[in-house]
């Protein structure tokens, strides 16, 4: 079809439809234009020049822009992956050395043939995986082995928290290093499984059944999870309760009992701090003299150097009653 003769028939016999083409290629340009000038007035004139330029004249761009380097498939991902980490690195270190003890564990109890080209996290994943990574939390957290025989008392047993942070390094294996992503575990028609074996409805039901037992024991990390355990009014009876201590003249009087005048200061002043700025307890042990300032009875600012979700830093202002903080 004449695309000519299509633009002067619509035209001639649909004038509305025409205008209204005409139109929205003119808001199309604009917003084009209005892009530009934005990009534009980010960039000085040289950087500008550059980036205006046609792409085949990338061997006359400046030393920082150019693309004269030479990089297979497999170098690209593997620094893709390496500069994707959406975790710290010493988590990442510790997650990589928990997958080691996992891939030990399964090879070691026979689940994973040994070989030269064994891959645990890989081509050597199969439908019982899911149990495989329940049978290693239970022998290090759990009451019971794996053969479902019971551990002596006088046997370490790893807190809840650990037995999440197992969990956790496995599920960001197999799903960052490993390509499964966070899709949960499941049978496809044709009988193969696929997504992240970690996130599978075995090993949750395991979590919540094991998180119970641990709770029934008193493990403090499931004991500490109530949203009931401190307020305002709590700090305020601690501060009341401690300042006969902390009034006396020496440590004389705190003989005996907990921490001494001085210790019981500093962890009041640091749980309450916590408390009421909402910080993590290493935020709160980071915090200098000279990141707080005093602006009048009843109130301060604290400067942050860091945060966990704001690695720059930034500004934690409170204002309270400073005989309750401090």
């Amino acid at each position: 079809m004449d695309m000519n003769k299509l633009a002067t028939w619509v035209s001639t016999y649909m004038p509305g439809v025409a205008a209204q083409q005409t139109e929205s290629a003119n808001v199309s340009q604009n917003e084009e234009d209005d892009d530009i000038d934005s990009e534009k007035a980010h960039n000085s004139s040289e950087e500008w020049s550059y980036i205006r330029r046609d792409a085949n004249a990338a061997s006359e761009l400046p030393s920082a822009y150019r693309l004269d380097f030479s990089i297979s498939e497999t170098e690209l991902i593997e620094a893709t992956i390496a500069n994707s980490k959406e975790i710290a690195e010493t988590t990442d270190k510790s997650y990589k050395r928990l997958m080691g003890q996992y891939e030990s564990w399964v090879i070691k109890r026979g689940f994973v043939k040994a070989s030269k080209d064994v891959d645990v996290f890989g081509k050597d994943v199969r439908r019982l995986t899911p149990f495989f990574i329940i049978g290693w939390i239970m022998a290090v957290c759990d009451d019971t082995n794996p053969d479902q025989t019971k551990k002596p008392a006088t046997q370490t047993r790893a807190s809840y928290s650990h037995a999440m942070k197992m969990r956790a390094a496995l599920t960001y294996g197999f799903g960052r290093y490993y390509g499964r992503g966070s899709n949960e575990w499941h049978m496809l028609e044709d009988g193969r499984f696929i997504g992240n074996p970690s996130i599978s409805s075995e090993v949750a039901r395991y979590m919540v059944a094991l998180r119970k037992r641990k709770k029934a024991q008193g493990d403090a990390t499931t004991l500490a999870q109530s949203s009931r355990a401190m307020n305002a009014q709590t700090f305020g009876k601690l501060y009341d309760y401690n300042r006969k201590y902390w009034e006396s003249a020496n440590d004389e009087a705190a003989k005996g009992t907990w921490g001494g005048k001085h210790h019981r200061l500093l962890v009041h002043a640091v749980a309450t701090l916590s408390f009421f700025l909402l910080l993590r307890l290493d935020e709160t042990l980071s915090i200098k003299t000279e990141n707080v300032k005093i602006v009048s009875d009843s109130e301060m600012i604290i400067y942050l150097e860091k945060r966990k979700n704001q690695p720059a830093g930034g500004r934690c202002l409170h204002s309270t009653d400073l005989s309750v903080v401090c």
